[in-house]
């Protein structure tokens, strides 16, 4: 499988819930820089303001019919764009992440030439450091954020 497998869409407002049910997905949630639950009206107002945003992406990846996980670019600068995805619980440890993360970089290649995608990763999170790894980031330094031991992960 590789990610030419994957089929990727932008999501939209029909795709609030969907986003809201994976956001607090318990291990999605220890995974997260901020571990609290979410209530559907914070998520509804963030989902939505990342939708009318002209500096997000949001986007769906399915296998077939099948939601493997979602994915997010924000641009920070000209320069640079922070990526950040979850892996639905029923698609985990099976390279998802990996390709999904691929597919992202080679989207940013063709559309954000200029574009250095960067990923923040919790120390404590072996999975998605190897998803970024496999995808071809580079992990380049480890840094506080938010209170919280990280590795930041760069396409380029």
């Amino acid at each position: 499988m590789n990610h030419f497998d994957l089929t990727y869409r932008l999501a939209g407002e029909s795709d609030v819930q969907k986003y809201f049910e994976r956001a607090n997905d318990p291990e999605v949630r220890r995974n997260a820089f901020s571990s609290e639950e979410i209530t559907f009206e914070q998520h509804q107002s963030w989902f939505h303001k990342k939708l009318k945003s002209d500096k997000s992406m949001l986007f769906l990846y399915f296998l077939g019919q099948d939601a493997v996980g979602q994915l997010r670019i924000d641009l920070v600068d000209d320069n640079l764009a922070e990526i950040d995805y979850s892996v639905d619980k029923n698609w985990r440890g099976k390279g998802m992440g990996t390709l999904m993360l691929q597919s992202a970089k080679f989207f940013a290649e063709k559309v954000l030439p200029e574009v250095v995608l960067k990923g923040l990763v919790l120390a404590d999170n072996p999975a998605s450091m190897k998803s970024f790894k496999r995808a071809g980031f580079e992990r380049e330094e480890k840094m506080l954020h938010n209170n919280k031991e990280c590795f930041a992960y760069y396409s380029k």
